[in-house]
């Protein structure tokens, strides 16, 4: 145990001791900084160096050198050895003896004196605030696709720890930041650039940052039905919604709806409303408006239809021949059909579509040379009827 253990520290321009005349510890430690002091130290056992935290700070000028005075008394003798690490140069270490007075007492000047390790650090105030800026004070904004801001951060007071942990906050835009604070625009938006004290990790500061300009890929599309429901239809002229989510979700949404046909019939409407017509199989398909070239498709089961002919009238119009024997149909149209929107469909029995073809004439020949024999229906609509007749291929 040490009765008295005391660390001095000051400047000086000499780098070594003088022996002649052998200096006065009284003097030597005029003018010096007591930086640490203590009546109950131990000196415990092992090797290695025995840390002293400072109790008063020494500022050091960047300059001199520094003489460290260390004054100490033990009350007992030790229990063990002690092997000082020591310097071999007889004028770099000085050690105050004498009786048990303290006063007057000179100081020899040799080489076995322990060494003495000086780790020197920045007095830091606490942490008061961070303010988060641009870097040059350019405006808070990326505008260029994939384009990046250099944010700064500042700590108070400025002689406290500068470090900061940086972090982003999204809004309705996206971004990633670096460690350095580089700030990198993912999508369209505003984020928020956080910086928190590393020191005092509850005092922080945060930049509302706009983006812009970001062309954001599709990558694909998926398509399925609305409350995850079974896809199929099976009630006469059912209807099932569908919907379709383009990704990723940040992209532009919008979709074209069409109808692939299989073995069934249906039509689909702009949002995705499909409608039976025959039974079979049929895909409702969603492209995306802002990149055509990503699609996807679902198989909807068609059952349950009754395709009729509306009512098989005569009506004026003829077809022939009638059984079709040539790979041709004639459509022959009364004189008072308008032909508004005129067009015919021809299905199957089972109401399968075959060809559809718009009526510009009233005298029209219908290409037929790709039907199987059987059973056919030709459904002629316009602005004021909707007529139907049969007919057969062989």
């Amino acid at each position: 145990m040490m009765r008295t253990l005391k660390f001095n520290l000051k400047h000086a321009t000499n780098s070594i001791w003088s022996t002649a005349p052998v200096p006065v510890w009284d003097t030597e430690v005029v003018g010096a900084t007591e930086v640490f002091t203590s009546s109950t130290n131990s000196i415990p056992t092992g090797n290695g160096w025995i840390g002293v935290p400072f109790t008063t700070p020494f500022a050091w000028n960047g300059t001199d050198n520094i003489v460290v005075m260390v004054e100490w008394d033990r009350a007992s003798a030790p229990t063990g050895a002690i092997n000082w690490g020591r310097s071999t140069d007889a004028t770099m270490n000085a050690t105050r003896v004498g009786s048990n007075s303290l006063a007057a007492l000179v100081m020899l000047v040799n080489g076995n004196r322990p060494l003495v390790q000086l780790v020197f650090g920045t007095p830091t105030d606490p942490v008061t605030d961070v303010i988060v800026t641009t870097q040059n004070s350019v405006p808070a904004e990326i505008t260029i696709n994939g384009g990046s801001l250099q944010l700064d951060a500042n700590v108070l007071p400025t002689n406290t720890n500068q470090n900061v942990t940086w972090s982003v906050v999204n809004g309705t835009g996206m971004g990633t930041i670096t460690q350095t604070g580089l700030l990198t625009a993912q999508t369209n938006g505003t984020v928020w650039a956080k910086a928190v004290s590393v020191a005092d990790t509850t005092i922080m500061d945060s930049l509302l940052v706009t983006i812009s300009n970001q062309i954001i890929p599709v990558t694909g599309v998926v398509v399925s039905t609305l409350g995850s429901v079974p896809a199929a239809i099976d009630v006469p002229n059912g209807t099932l919604q569908l919907e379709a989510a383009v990704l990723p979700a940040s992209v532009n949404q919008n979709v074209t709806w069409s109808i692939v046909l299989g073995t069934g019939t249906a039509s689909i409407s702009a949002n995705g409303l499909v409608t039976a017509s025959a039974d079979g199989t049929v895909y409702g398909k969603a492209t995306s408006i802002a990149d055509p070239s990503k699609s996807d498709s679902i198989a909807i089961i068609i059952t349950d239809q009754t395709f009729s002919v509306a009512h098989q009238d005569d009506n004026g119009f003829a077809i022939y021949p009638n059984p079709v024997v040539q790979d041709y149909l004639n459509l022959s149209l009364p004189a008072h059909f308008a032909l508004r929107n005129a067009r015919v469909s021809i299905f199957t029995i089972h109401g399968k579509l075959m060809t559809e073809a718009i009526i510009s004439q009233h005298h029209q020949r219908i290409d037929i040379q790709n039907f199987p024999a059987g059973t056919y229906v030709l459904r002629y609509n316009d602005e004021r009827r909707e007529s139907s007749k049969t007919f057969i291929v062989k």
